[in-house]
């Protein structure tokens, strides 16, 4: 949230992208598939007209990386 108070980032990839990888961390690779539905949120937002681009690669990206540091730090 610190982010998007200058820069509107997409929120929207980053909820979708965290969840994922903690199901992943979970229950392994029966999950990545469903990674895919980060592009699908993607496309949309952009679509939408409510992002660009950049702005839905930082945010799943972020959500990504955070989620997997936590789960690394605190689970391994």
């Amino acid at each position: 949230m610190l982010v998007a108070k200058w820069w509107k980032i997409s929120v929207h990839t980053t909820g979708i992208a965290g969840p994922l990888v903690a199901l992943a961390y979970a229950f392994g690779p029966v999950v990545h598939s469903f990674f895919l539905l980060i592009i699908v949120i993607g496309v949309a937002r952009v679509h939408l007209k409510r992002h660009t681009v950049l702005q839905v690669l930082v945010g799943g990206a972020l959500g990504l990386l955070l989620t997997y540091l936590q789960f690394h730090i605190f689970f391994s």
